[in-house]
């Protein structure tokens, strides 16, 4: 069985599954009169024949090494995810039509960042570290389908 082990996610290795969603480096100004902020365009949702909804996934950690034994994508929109509490999580991804051990990248990423996710672009559940963490997620919601699931087995394992 192979192994999977994550590496730090940056923009530019993470370009090709989606959008790394950094206050850091969002465009950042002031409203109401001072007393906010405002971080714009962390990532453009983009939907088919339907609108975003917005939803909290509250995840419990896996045992680890965890088999990578699915994978899933959304035809019709974009997916983000983006962490309520600043604990480290981790991504597994893979871009084409059917997944291979080869293509699959993990990513550890930051508690103060999120990501959000192209559309088609295969991606294995929530991982968290800790106890608990919920996500604050923008997603599709309407007629169709937005759920393909890929199960057949890749031989690998996620290591952190």
């Amino acid at each position: 069985m192979k192994t999977l082990r994550p590496t730090p996610i940056n923009p530019a290795d993470f370009a090709r599954y989606g959008a790394v969603l950094d206050k850091a480096t969002a465009h950042a100004y002031p409203i109401n009169d001072g007393y906010a902020t405002r971080y714009d365009r962390l990532a453009i949702t983009d939907i088919t024949d339907g609108h975003a909804q917005i939803a909290i996934f509250a995840a419990k950690p896996r045992a680890y090494p965890c088999v990578v034994d699915m994978l899933e994508r959304h035809p019709l929109a974009t997916q983000a995810f983006y962490p309520l509490q600043p604990h480290p999580w981790h991504a597994i991804v893979c871009a084409g039509e059917t997944p291979t051990a080869e293509r699959l990248r993990a990513f550890t990423i930051p508690g103060n960042i999120g990501v959000q996710y192209h559309r088609n672009i295969w991606h294995y559940p929530l991982l968290i570290r800790a106890a608990r963490q919920e996500f604050l997620i923008v997603d599709y919601s309407g007629d169709g389908e937005n759920l393909e699931i890929f199960d057949a087995p890749l031989g690998v394992e996620f290591a952190p």
